[in-house]
Parts: C-alpha cells; structure tokens; sequence
C-alpha cells in the first residue's frame, strides 16, 4: 500500500507540474494510533487524586513484512532552520517578497490560512499594521501569498489549493499588528508564535508548535502536531477548547480562575495546579470533570498523547525577577523560555538581552539569542550579538547571532569583517557553514570571494567546502572561481562537493565546450548523486545528439532508485528532468515504475 501510495502521488504530480517542477498531494495529519493508557490526575495544591494502580497496557500492531533494503547513500543539501528563519542551501534561494504596511485599528480580524513556513505574530500600537513575508525557493516553481486588507482585517493566504509544491517555496510570515485584535490561524505548516495579544486566538491545523504568550477571553486549538503552551488572561465567553494535539500542552490562567474543566482522552498525566478544584463524578482513565473556583466558562481538553498541565501564569515583571534571583539551572532555563515568549515587550528583551550577556547555561544563552533574533535591528540587540559571535561558547547562540547580524546589516563592512574572520578561524564546523551561508550574498565582494576560494581548498569540514562551492557558483564566470570549480569537480574527496562544483558548472557548459567529457564522464560514475548532477548538466544545453543518451540515463535513475534505494526525492527530480527531453518516455518511466513497486510489495 505505502508503494502504492507513493507512486499515485508521482502520477498526479506528473500530470499537473509543467516541466519545471512537480506538485504533490498535500499530506494531511497523521492518524495516531489509539493507545490506551492509564494516566495518573494530580490537582495541587488542594486536592490530589491518585490512581493506585495501572492496568497492563496491550498494544496491537499487524504483522508488517518488510523486505530488506540496501543502504541509501545520498548526498543531500543542508537544510538548517532555526525558529522563525529558514535557510535553505547557500542562502540562493532567500529572497523578501513583500514589506508593507496597511491600516489596521484595534479589534480588527487577522486571519492567515495555508502558509507553508513558520508564522510570528507581534502586537504593536497605532494604527496599522505590518506584514513581512521572506520567501524562501528551493526549486523553479514560486508559490506566492497574497495580502488583503479591507473592513477593519487583514488576510494572508496561500493558494487554495489540494496540492503542494515539492520543490517549491516555503515562506517565513511576520505580522506586526494592534494588540487588541481577533486571530485565526488555519492550515499551517511549521510553528505558530503568538505575542501578547489581547483577543481570542483560534487556531486549525498547525503542523509545528503552538507558543502564545497571551491571548484575552478565549482560545481554540485543535489539530496540532506539535506542543502547545498558552497564556491566557480574563477567562470568558466560550472559554478553551484544546483538541487533537500531539504533544504537551501547558495552559497557564493570568487571573483567579473560575471554570468549568473537563479533560477527555489524555494519553499522559493530567496536572491541575491551581486553587479551589472541586472533582465532579467518576473519574474513568483519563477522563476528568471539575469545577474550579465557582465555575463559569469551559475549559475542554481532548485528545492529547503528552501531558496536560493547567497551572497559574507568571508576569513579564515576575519572570524577570526569578530570571535575577539565581535560581538553578533548570529553573532558569523554565524562566528564560516562558520570558522569550513575550520578547516584544522592551523589559523582556532587556533581560534577555542581560541573560546573553552573563548566562553560562547554553540553553539559556540559545533561547535567549532565538528570542532576540527578530530584534537585531535594535543598537543594544546587536551589540550582544557581536559580542556572543566573538565570546560564547555556545555554537547555537553564535550561529543565530550571524545570521540576524547579516539579515539586518547587509552591506555593513564590519559585521562581514566578523564574520570573515569567524569563516577564516573559528573551530566549529557549523559556525564556519553559518558563516558562508551569512556571506553569500556578499560573493562578488572580492574579499569574500577570495575567503570563500580557501574555504573550498583547504576546510577540512565537507559541509563547509559544499556551501562554498554552491555559494561561488554564482561566479563560476570568473577565470579564477571557473578553475577552482573544475578541479574540485574532478578531485573533491567528497561526493556532495563535487556535485555541488557541477551544479556551478552547468552553466558554463555552452561557453566552454570543454567541460562536456566531464559531465559525461559522470554520467557512468558510481556515485547517483553524481549521475544526476552531470544529467541535469547536460539536460539544460539541449543538444539533440545527446537525448537519446540522457532519456536512456534518466531512465535507469528512475527505475534503478524506484525499485532499489526507493529515494523518491531522486525519482521525482529525475522524472522532471526526463519530461524535459521526452514527456511520453516520463510516462512509460512512470507506469513501469509503478509495476515494479506493486509486484515488490506482494512477495
């Protein structure tokens, strides 16, 4: 069946994708199996209710015959993504689509449906709003947002439609918008982050985790593969509703509480850590129904496969005073993740702005510098993060500060100084990629080009020399950057560079026929990745003394990783490349594909 699957997706993608990129079915949540379990329910501080004892768990899964598969050896491109910013590649592919403003007053409904990429939601003051979405292609195709503003709301929206981009774009969405308005988020597929809000927040369908540092009134999440923690402030109307989450979920009251709880269906433990909670009924598994304090609105939770905890929230004023009171370790790690969920307010990020500074906890450092990240443009931000790029031992903390440094000082020489001398000296591996990455779009910058040349002669990371020679693709037309890329085309100890070279190269093969027995050398090299990347070389100078040769190897890539490797990501790239040369031989691929996938899986 998973074959079977697979190769129905490939079939319609092919029959929608124009030549250059291919369209899949969007997948949908996955169904968690039904585990039953026995939770223990903790109410504190008044009332504790313990299950004595556990029944024994029965899981029953069918007997699954798998036949053995040879190990897998693909060269991938290094894909890093870190909280709300996602770098794909050399950063090549990063480009800002939109930076507006719109007039937007307080009470006005935002609503954001089908975003592919993660979403930050921050309240400011005045009247507008600000929308700022980076789009980020991995391939040809551009899937575009569109922004509506009318009537007192804003709308954000990707297209509406069942299928999805394979190689196509995500987007990184940031709204800037009156603290007093109603949310709806539908269809997401990376985290949502909520600042303090003061609205009721609904969200549907969120494929990451869910952190909002305030909402007013009420909430309703449902359908999330992911954690959710949620401040809530003044309880009222409809109340909470959380459902479907595969993950914790903490739910933290401002205020007195006063509601009516009721938890169905929780595969972990239940914990009920405020005043006044008063058990109705039987409970039975992980079912319970209490009153809490005199009752009033509803809090539902169902569905969830981790813990529930409901507990009373702590204020910015009261999280900055344990951040100071040198608290342990774990504490302070607690401490700094609630505070990093309200850093759009300037006492927030002032501690954390501190915390960086002194912090010798490396998660505290991390989450600080996450936090601050989307402030880099502030003068007291920036100079932390030029001094955590020097100081900190924390690779995680220095690596988010280079990127937003170079985010938000393109063309300021001494941030790409610091990050020269970061590329030129530093030990860590992942530093040195950041470095590149945070370069790239510097590479005609003779000083950069020149860094990134010795990078890909002598790093002795395989990752680093692999961004260097995609990010010096772009100027594989100058004499010197087009020798580096043919030697480390022919002689790179590892697979993924070489490729890389060959992929700068691919557009020199029309001004120097000389590189045409090097692509078709590869063409036959033991290595797939390679195979590939000389075909898709090759492909692009559409000669047609060569097609019969190129569809004859598109075809053996097709078939050979269908049946044997089963790497569809190499089977859907070289079936693109194949309708290029000949469309109806993409289909015959495609059909015999399909037969030898569906005879394997009835043995």
């Amino acid at each position: 069946m998973r074959c079977r699957k697979l190769i129905s997706v490939l079939v319609c993608a092919l029959a929608l994708a124009p030549a250059a990129g291919v369209l899949g079915q969007t997948p949908a949540p996955a169904a968690r199996p039904t585990i039953r379990v026995r939770p223990e329910i903790a109410i504190a501080p008044e009332v504790r209710v313990d299950i004595p004892f556990l029944p024994d768990i029965r899981i029953a899964l069918p007997e699954i015959a798998i036949a053995p598969l040879p190990p897998i050896n693909v060269d991938m491109p290094d894909i890093d993504i870190d909280g709300p910013d996602i770098w794909f590649n050399d950063e090549q592919g990063e480009r800002e689509e939109l930076k507006q403003s719109y007039p937007l007053a307080a009470g006005a409904r935002i609503e954001l449906t089908n975003i592919d990429g993660p979403i930050r939601i921050e309240p400011v003051g005045g009247g507008q709003a600000e929308v700022r979405i980076i789009s980020y292609l991995y391939g040809a195709n551009t899937r575009k947002l569109t922004v509506e503003s009318a009537n007192n709301s804003l709308a954000v929206r990707g297209p509406e439609t069942s299928v999805r981009d394979y190689a196509g774009t995500r987007h990184s969405v940031t709204l800037k918008v009156p603290r007093r308005s109603e949310l709806t988020i539908n269809n997401t597929h990376d985290s949502v982050t909520i600042g303090d809000m003061d609205g009721s927040v609904r969200l549907q369908g969120v494929s990451g985790n869910v952190s909002v540092a305030q909402a007013t009134g009420s909430a309703d999440i449902a359908h999330v593969s992911g954690s959710v923690v949620l401040n809530l402030a003044r309880l009222s109307g409809p109340g909470v509703r959380v459902q479907d989450v595969s993950g914790k979920v903490s739910v933290r009251f401002m205020d007195e509480l006063n509601a009516d709880l009721q938890t169905t269906n929780i595969k972990g433990k239940v914990y009920v850590d405020v005043p006044n909670v008063a058990v109705q009924g039987e409970m039975n598994r992980a079912d319970l129904r209490a009153k809490v304090g005199t009752g009033g609105a509803t809090i539902a939770i169902s569905d969830v496969t981790g813990t529930v905890r409901l507990a009373h929230g702590r204020s910015v004023a009261e999280l900055i005073g344990s951040l100071k009171a040198g608290e342990r370790a774990s504490s302070r790690m607690e401490t700094t993740r609630d505070l990093a969920m309200h850093a759009s307010q300037p006492q927030a990020r002032a501690a954390l702005v501190e915390a960086l500074q002194t912090e010798q906890n490396g998660v505290v450092e991390m989450t600080a510098a996450r936090a601050l990240a989307p402030y880099a443009n502030e003068s007291e931000v920036r100079a932390v993060f030029v001094k955590a790029v020097d100081t900190s031992k924390n690779d995680v903390a220095r690596t988010t500060a280079m990127r937003a440094l170079a985010r938000n000082y393109a063309g300021d020489r001494s941030v790409r100084d610091l990050l020269l001398r970061a590329l030129a000296t530093d030990k860590s591996n992942l530093v040195r990629q950041t470095a590149i990455g945070a370069l790239t779009k510097d590479v005609a910058d003779r000083d950069v080009q020149r860094a990134f040349m010795e990078a890909l002669k002598h790093d002795t990371s395989d990752l680093v020399r692999m961004r260097a020679a995609g990010a010096l693709a772009q100027q594989a037309d100058d004499a010197e950057v087009y020798a580096l890329l043919v030697e480390t085309a022919k002689s790179d100890r590892k697979n993924g560079v070489r490729a890389r070279a060959l992929d700068g190269l691919s557009t020199q093969l029309r001004a120097h026929p000389d590189l045409r027995p090097l692509f078709l050398g590869y063409l036959d090299d033991e290595s797939i990745s390679l195979q590939y990347h000389a075909l898709s070389g090759l492909v692009g100078l559409n000669d047609p003394a060569l097609k019969q040769r190129l569809v004859d190897k598109s075809r053996e890539l097709i078939l050979l990783n269908g049946r044997r490797y089963w790497n569809d990501q190499l089977v859907l790239d070289a079936l693109i490349l194949l309708r290029k040369l000949d469309a109806q031989e993409a289909d015959r691929a495609l059909e015999q594909l399909s037969t030898d996938r569906a005879r394997v899986m009835h043995f």
